[in-house]
């Protein structure tokens, strides 16, 4: 799977987090 800097992924508890393309996760604050 390709992650890209515009991909977002949401998270079972309903909130968004930008996905890094470095494959770290951001909160989105």
């Amino acid at each position: 799977m390709v992650l890209h800097k515009d991909s977002c992924v949401e998270l079972n508890d309903g909130h968004k987090m930008p996905v890094l393309g470095f494959g770290t996760y951001a909160p989105e604050k």
